[in-house]
């Protein structure tokens, strides 16, 4: 059962409450109400075929190998949860702070993946990208990793977004830059249906799947929903054992956050 995620149904869930957006899925960590409605089509809705979802550029190794992928929209609160998570796990191995954690070859330190995956698939690049698929998630890897979709409302979204683009970057194209909030509210790329297209796009895509979980920003900002994440990103790795037969640190570290 999939979420219409809109203004509305974002706006309406708690911060501290964190709420199953599927039955069958009792780990999502989401904050979301459930719905029996099926996901709002409109005009500008992108179908997502099996046939579009390939990179053939040489990006593809940089989305591939995580332990886990999360995709969002831009302004979704991605470098805040990148920051908590990984200063969390330098602290906890004692390695200074660095946003590729990754870098130090730590096993129990898991290797996330960052992405704006279909959003940017239809926001950036050109043609010649878009039909390489540059910004997509390889297949194989949504089918290996576990999928997060951090979501945050789309108004707050869209305000960060219309900033970003009319005053904070540079590179921008200039005909961002000049359009006023009315006009970049209905813009057919970065406007808010953009927004809400590629979200529930997302959840069409992969609310089928055991190795998804849907977490929203708000809801993030609760701490116990924060430690829910640090197990969930460590559940598969839990499962490990030394060759000795001891337990890893990160079974001891999930033991901590039962």
């Amino acid at each position: 059962m999939a979420i219409e995620i809109t203004s509305q149904s974002l706006s309406g869930a708690q911060p501290e409450e964190a709420t199953a957006y599927k039955a069958s899925l009792p780990r999502t960590l989401s904050g979301f109400p459930a719905t029996d409605k099926s996901v709002s089509r409109s005009r500008f809705w992108y179908p997502t075929s099996r046939w579009t979802r390939r990179n053939f550029s040489s990006r593809a190794t940089e989305l591939s190998g995580g332990t886990a992928i999360i995709v969002s929209i831009p302004k979704s609160g991605r470098t805040w949860l990148r920051a908590f998570v990984c200063a969390y796990f330098c602290k906890r191995f004692g390695l200074e702070f660095t946003l590729r954690p990754e870098r130090y070859r730590q096993p129990d330190i898991p290797r996330l993946i960052f992405s704006h995956d279909l959003f940017e698939h239809r926001t950036k690049g050109d043609l010649w990208d878009r039909l390489r698929g540059k910004y997509l998630v390889p297949r194989r890897e949504l089918s290996r990793a576990t999928i997060i979709l951090l979501a945050r409302d789309p108004r707050d979204c869209f305000v960060s977004l219309y900033l970003q683009l009319t005053r904070r970057d540079p590179n921008a194209p200039l005909k961002l830059r000049k359009k006023s909030v009315s006009e970049m509210l209905r813009d057919r790329r970065f406007g808010v249906r953009a927004i809400i297209n590629a979200m529930n796009d997302w959840i069409n895509e992969f609310s089928g799947r055991d190795n998804f979980t849907l977490v929203r920003y708000e809801a993030l900002r609760a701490s116990p929903i924060r430690l829910q994440l640090l197990k969930h990103l460590h559940q598969d790795c839990v499962q490990r054992r030394d060759a000795d037969n001891r337990p890893t640190c990160l079974a001891i570290l999930a033991a901590r956050l039962c």
